[in-house]
């Protein structure tokens, strides 16, 4: 185009006539696309070779799916102008539209209304005729038979990406599962040929060698199947890392909503994550080597389970000299390994004639020293066995007294401390008693207590009460409520009465459960107590048939 100054002008000229027959792409986002054509093609090919204008023109049409490419072209000439229009079908070069027009002494501006008349427009304005508008539909017709057959050849690309996708993953599973079968039917041989784990115990100074054999020897096996499942694991996560790439890319449908294609694409995401951990857990070390590694891994756990006696050839035992106004022996042991922890100053206490035969029978061997302990060489007990007179002395913070006493000392200490634990409604002092005493007289009820405490319920007053609830009733059905059901698997429940939800307003165990709560205690016929545990644990009285906020006490 020869006047630049009218190029705009000219321009939306040929547009306004061309699109009463055609959707018409013009203007800066064509003169881009043909940009990144050239580019794109010149890159691709060798040096020196160039775009030519049939592959150009197809790669623009291609951008905007179209099969048409309009070019226009205005000429200055012997103070006149030369207009043509020539419309083509780029992939078969088939000439749709062709029309030149001279127009001699025109002006500028009257080029603009000849290039109308040229693209479609006739001058005048008068309309199309039926023949204009025949072929404007035969255009459209084509047009949409076109997209109908771009779309259908789209939705079938994607079918078979699908149906090779699923294969390709079916048949990666197959491989996993064939190779996993062949791993768990060698080590069940493997298994079956292990020797049978011994079911004595070694003495305490081999039992963590032992251990750390065991232990050596999963390592190998895991480590084993590791190399095996290691690559298998890697394809794994990234077949589902590209799933999850090609899910961020995909784009909304024009008719669903944000919200809609949001909760769509979360859940095929939270899908493809479960299906992806499922497989990684099929594919675990430690689950597949299991057949082979469980009498290990039970072996392992009855040593570290078993409580190793240490005898006198373990330890080394001074007795010292006999104090006459504290009447007791001082007594050293000693152990003679590194794994037991013993070093124990302590005493014996004994009167007169007794400490007399003790200390021969000491000379004369027959009183020794035993330990009870771990396998780590903790200590569980500690003890001198008499075998004049088959008794037992055991330690009690360093005294060497009766076993029976002991055993009641040791009673009544436990016993103290449960009764703490229990009076003050503390979940640290409960965990305190379950920590120093985890098979104690009292497991059972302190491990049912904490974990009451835990979900919420108070102990006050002597009575247990419900966690705090903002349920609301009327009277009646708290109270049958209360009466009938087993709460925390125990029946018995009830409605506390005034005084009680007085006293557990006072306590603060549970303020701030609310406003007016049902107590049991009738004020006249049809109306109840209530007391308010939010704020002053005021008391009124109310019809029962309000509908309030109720506790129920066991």
């Amino acid at each position: 185009m020869e006047d630049k100054n009218l190029a705009g002008a000219m321009e939306s000229a040929l547009v306004e006539g061309l699109q009463l027959k055609y959707e018409v792409f013009s203007g800066e986002i064509v003169a881009k696309k043909a940009r990144e054509a050239y580019l794109k093609i010149n890159q691709a090919t060798a040096v020196n070779s160039h775009c030519d204008e049939v592959r150009c023109m197809q790669n623009i049409a291609g951008a905007f799916q179209a099969e048409l490419i309009g070019v226009a072209n205005v000429a200055k000439q012997d103070g006149g102008y030369f207009l043509s229009l020539t419309i083509q079908n780029i992939f078969d070069n088939k000439v749709a539209y062709s029309k030149s027009i001279a127009c001699a002494k025109c002006t500028s501006f009257q080029v603009v209304d000849k290039l109308k008349e040229l693209s479609g427009v006739v001058a005048s304005g008068a309309p199309d005729t039926a023949e204009d508008e025949l072929q404007k539909e035969a255009v459209r017709k084509q047009r949409a038979e076109q997209l109908k057959k771009e779309q259908q050849a789209f939705e079938e690309k994607l079918r078979n990406a699908d149906a090779v996708e699923r294969k390709r993953l079916l048949d990666a599973k197959a491989a996993d599962d064939k190779r996993l079968a062949e791993m768990k039917t060698a080590a069940e041989a493997r298994r079956k040929n292990n020797q049978a784990q011994p079911t004595t115990f070694p003495p305490l100074e081999q039992a963590q060698t032992e251990i750390t054999k065991l232990t050596e020897k999963i390592a190998v096996i895991e480590s084993g199947y590791e190399k095996e499942l290691a690559d298998t694991r890697k394809q794994v996560k990234q077949r589902y890392s590209d799933k999850l790439d090609a899910l961020d890319k995909e784009q909304r449908d024009e008719f669903e909503s944000k919200d809609e294609f949001k909760t769509k694409q979360e859940k095929k995401r939270n899908d493809l994550n479960s299906q992806r951990d499922a497989e990684l857990a099929r594919l675990n070390v430690s689950t597949v080597a299991e057949t082979e590694t469980v009498p290990f891994k039970a072996r392992i756990k009855a040593l570290t389970e078993h409580e190793y006696i240490v005898g006198a050839d373990g330890i080394e035992a001074a007795l010292g000299s006999y104090d006459t106004d504290e009447h007791q022996f001082t007594i050293k042991l000693r152990s003679k390994n590194s794994t037991l922890k013993l070093k124990l100053n302590g005493t014996v206490p004994l009167q007169g004639a007794e400490a007399k035969a003790f200390k021969q029978q000491w000379q004369t061997g027959l009183v020794r020293a035993e330990a009870k302990a771990k396998f780590n060489g903790d200590l569980v007990e500690v003890a001198l066995l008499n075998d004049a007179d088959n008794s037992r002395l055991l330690s009690y913070e360093g005294i060497f007294k009766n076993s029976e006493v002991v055993a009641a000392v040791a009673a009544a200490t436990e016993l103290k401390l449960w009764i703490t634990a229990d009076g003050s409604n503390s979940k640290a002092a409960l965990e305190s008693y379950l920590s120093q005493y985890p098979k104690g007289r009292y497991l059972a009820e302190a491990s049912v207590k904490l974990k009451m405490l835990e979900e919420g319920y108070v102990f006050q007053g002597g009575l247990i009460w419900t966690p705090i609830d903002y349920s609301r009733k009327t009277w009646s059905k708290a109270n049958a409520y209360c009466s009938n059901t087993a709460i925390n698997g125990q029946s018995g429940w009830r409605l506390p009465t005034r005084d009680e939800l007085g006293a557990l307003y006072k306590s603060g165990e549970m303020k701030g459960q609310g406003w007016y709560t049902w107590s049991s205690t009738p004020e006249s016929a049809g109306y109840y107590y209530i007391v308010s545990l939010d704020s002053g644990g005021g008391v009124n009285a109310s019809p029962d048939t309000n509908v309030l906020l109720y506790e129920c006490v066991h």
